[in-house]
């Protein structure tokens, strides 16, 4: 139970780091540092997120960690889809760039909200 606000904050973080992804394998912008941005974001959630499992696992449980892990891509798999079908149903593609960039702001944030809920001295 003490994981269950971080699992969501991984989960909803994760969700936005993908649709950041999938906007960046068809990004159809010019602007280089852009794309740039976009290509690297990914790999630097994956990363954090990575870093965050492995902070659990040997601070908590790695069974939570694991489990938190597995249960974090399934509900932000269905949370980006969600996601995906909102953006491009009420602002087609620019409803994707907008969603791409606040995955900027959303993904870190969710995920130092998610380090500092995690709960002490377990």
């Amino acid at each position: 139970m003490p994981y269950l606000l971080p699992f969501f904050l991984i989960a909803i973080g994760s969700a936005f780091e993908h649709e950041q992804a999938q906007y960046a394998e068809n990004f159809p912008g010019e602007g280089p540092a852009m794309r740039a941005a976009l290509r690297i974001s990914p790999y630097a959630s994956w990363a954090t997120r990575v870093a965050l499992i492995i902070h659990i696992g040997l601070h908590f449980s790695w069974v939570a960690a694991i489990g938190m892990f597995i249960g974090a891509m399934l509900v932000a798999g269905i949370f980006a889809g969600l996601l995906s079908a909102i953006a491009a149903r009420w602002a087609g593609e620019k409803g994707k760039f907008y969603l791409s960039s606040a995955a900027f702001i959303v993904w870190p944030a969710c995920f130092l909200a998610a380090y500092v809920t995690l709960p002490r001295g377990l």
